[in-house]
């Protein structure tokens, strides 16, 4: 049956399934009707066509009688094909949408605290003028994020309108100023998913960077969201300082019975540059967690962010890589980063003055995404890009790296400085 279906889209020659976990899944048009057909039966058969069992696979179809084998799914396909400057989707899957700059903490590796600061706050009304924008652009998830989002009065109110727009919306807090009254009333409001801060299952090594005392709000919030029964997720800034940690932390994490893991590389933010190049693990080292985490086989969903596909790909083989659904880059494909002043940028990443391409709030979004000239180049990566990328073999997994990190070391097109691949 189909999985709390939250959307279903028709574009030219193919149809979107959306899901209340963010899941997107394109199938052609001309199996629509197939699936409709079957896709409301409890149990699978051996008669059913192949696309029942694919969308099974990607969980959009669940059955009594079957486990998914995710196996067969490569989500990054389209990414890792495309090879010009044309986006792969009319509109980004994700938006992250910052509706505030302010935050009650001051961590060290912060990418927007400064970049965004002295910016005016948006109103309501401007939010949900933006939230319109990309639900009728196509967006299919919303994160709102900041800053730290539950620092604005009317958090609850941008929660209910997000998911009132047949779209996934997603909160990413650091778990500080939220209570039991407030997770109430974000759960009345339709909030199905969070991400949470944590860098690691360790106090001090967590608070090491962030607000002493971040550590037990954190992990109270956690509960309570789970309590409530949302899907609960954390962000982990990867440093050298808790890159021995990551394992026992999904240890710890599936032995909560938490839902999700992400791991996100360090970026310079407001570090100087020679503390980042220490900070940053180093290209073996990560590469190695990265490797036994791709072996893990537990409940607990760990996912890495475009950052450090490199690693990723520094022990797997062509055939593991292609099992795990990873792709580099996607700028300019399929996210997109809004401040809380409405400029669109390709990432949280590369949120800098230069990077925007517009305001969504008074231009057209789509025409902005299309022509743009710097989200062309970052499309065309694989043909563009200057440095040792351009003679990997993994260029198509990798994507050249991190955007974001190569401008850390001067040059938006160069390849990513902290992968070592050896050719």
């Amino acid at each position: 049956m189909f999985n709390k279906l939250k959307k279903i889209e028709k574009r030219g020659k193919e149809v979107y399934f959306l899901n209340q976990q963010g899941y997107v899944v394109s199938i052609p048009s001309s199996d629509y009707d197939i699936v409709m057909k079957y896709g409301n039966r409890k149990k699978m058969r051996n008669y059913m066509p192949k696309i029942i069992k694919e969308l099974a696979d990607a969980q959009i179809l669940i059955f009594d009688n079957y486990i998914p084998n995710e196996d067969n799914l490569n989500f990054a396909d389209a990414l890792i094909k495309s090879n010009n400057d044309k986006p792969i989707y009319k509109a980004p899957i994700i938006s992250h949408f910052s509706v505030t700059h302010a935050c009650n903490m001051n961590c060290a590796y912060c990418s927007v605290r400064n970049i965004h600061k002295g910016k005016k706050e948006l109103s309501t009304d401007e939010c949900k003028k933006i939230i319109d924008k990309l639900v009728n652009w196509g967006v299919f998830q919303i994160g709102l994020t900041g800053g730290e989002p539950t620092v604005r009065k009317d958090i609850v109110e941008l929660v209910r309108y997000t998911s009132a727009q047949n779209v996934a919306c997603n909160l990413t807090t650091n778990g500080w100023n939220v209570s039991k009254e407030l997770v109430d009333q974000l759960v009345e409001a339709g909030l199905t998913q969070v991400q949470l801060s944590l860098d690691s299952h360790i106090e001090e090594v967590h608070e090491k960077y962030r607000k002493k005392g971040s550590f037990k709000r954190v992990m109270n919030t956690a509960k309570m969201f789970k309590d409530k029964g949302l899907i609960v997720g954390f962000d982990t800034v990867v440093t050298n300082d808790n890159l021995d940690q990551i394992e026992p932390m999904i240890l710890f994490l599936e032995k909560e019975g938490y839902d999700g893991l992400t791991l996100l590389k360090l970026k310079q933010g407001d570090l100087n540059l020679e503390i980042f190049k220490k900070l940053v693990p180093d290209y073996e080292s990560y590469g190695k967690v990265v490797d036994k985490i791709c072996k893990y086989k537990g409940e607990l969903d760990v996912t890495l962010d475009c950052g450090s596909v490199c690693n990723l790909c520094m022990t797997l083989t062509d055939k593991e890589i292609k099992k795990l659904h990873s792709a580099g880059c996607p700028a300019g494909h399929t996210l997109i980063h809004i401040d809380n002043d409405g400029n669109m940028y390709p990432c949280a990443g590369l949120s800098q003055k230069e990077f925007s391409f517009g305001n969504i709030l008074n231009e057209d979004p789509y025409v902005c995404w299309n022509n743009n000239e710097m989200l062309k180049k970052m499309r065309n990566i694989k043909n563009v890009i200057t440095g040792k990328c351009k003679t990997c073999p993994k260029l198509d997994n990798c994507r050249g790296g991190c955007r974001s990190i190569s401008y850390s070391f001067g040059d938006l097109f160069s390849s990513d400085q902290t992968c070592e691949m050896k050719l």
